[in-house]
């Protein structure tokens, strides 16, 4: 696979951590989108790309949220606990170019 200048210089990653990936940027999300809402924040999409290239190609499948490493999208979501108390929660965008077509940096080529 060619480097790109947008992966440069990056570490591998082993294929068998892709999984915990997963739900470390889920987890990173999450909090990313309570903390902005918790200020303000008006924040709607979080694109998350973390510095470790993979080099083994089942890390070129996507995860079960429908990512594929490096690349992390999540939507900002609500949902309400048994207690009645809403949280925001980061919501997995599988297909971020089809459900965000207007995202100018996104959708960047």
């Amino acid at each position: 696979m060619p480097t790109s200048h947008a992966y440069a210089g990056r570490q591998s990653i082993d294929s068998t951590h892709v999984g915990m990936a997963q739900v470390a940027m889920q987890r990173v999300a999450a909090q990313v989108m309570n903390y902005m809402a918790k200020r303000g924040s008006n924040l709607k999409v979080l694109a998350v790309s973390p510095y470790l290239q993979p080099t083994a190609p089942t890390c070129l499948d996507k995860d079960e949220n429908g990512h594929r490493w490096p690349n992390y999208y999540y939507l900002r979501g609500r949902n309400t606990d048994a207690r009645g108390i809403e949280h925001i929660t980061a919501l997995p965008l599988a297909y971020v170019s089809l459900e965000m077509p207007e995202s100018t940096i996104i959708n960047e080529k």
